[in-house]
């Protein structure tokens, strides 16, 4: 067994029990809302994202449903696991009183990995940043080729040893 298994996050979600049975629209996006929040900040605060989304829905009569469904871009900010929650919601939902709702996402890593990937119909919202691919061109016409790159791109120093005898570690240090 890993020791450190206990830190390998592998989803973050949130439910509600709710204190009545409700089938009033405003209430349900309400609820969503505030699970949406609570997932987009427990998602943070790890510096996760997710590919999955999924919904838990226990209805009045304690039969549970879920559903999900795996997006292009990973989530991890509260207006798009609303989005995406409320989507799979309205395609599941047939009426019948809810008494729990919940929203997880999983396939969960880490947020310094993940690119966006840009689409006809997301690229204008993108377009903003325009200024500074100028500037990145202005520096490295002035500094050079691969003068930037993103963090996660850039070979941490090992301070490993070298050879399998410690008595050497010292001197491999002062190699490098």
């Amino acid at each position: 067994m890993d020791p450190n298994a206990i830190y390998d996050t592998k989803s973050v979600g949130n439910s509600t029990t709710l204190p009545y049975d409700i089938t009033d629209m405003k209430e349900i996006e309400k609820t969503f809302q505030q699970l949406a929040e609570k997932v987009a900040e427990r998602l943070l605060a790890k510096n996760l994202c997710g590919a999955t989304i999924s919904i838990q829905i226990r209805d009045c009569h304690w039969h549970n449903q879920t559903k999900s469904k795996t997006v292009q871009n990973p989530l991890y900010l509260k207006n798009e696991i609303y989005t995406e929650a409320m989507k799979l919601f309205h395609k599941c939902w047939d009426g019948t009183p809810i008494r729990l709702l919940g929203v997880t996402i999983s396939n969960v890593q880490d947020r310094k990995y993940i690119a966006e990937q840009l689409s006809i119909f997301n690229y204008n919202q993108y377009t903003k940043e325009e200024p500074i691919v100028e500037i990145i061109n202005e520096m490295e016409r002035k500094f050079g080729k691969g003068i930037i790159q993103k963090g996660v791109n850039i070979k941490k120093k090992s301070y490993a040893s070298k050879t399998s005898f410690s008595k050497d570690f010292f001197e491999d240090l002062k190699e490098e």
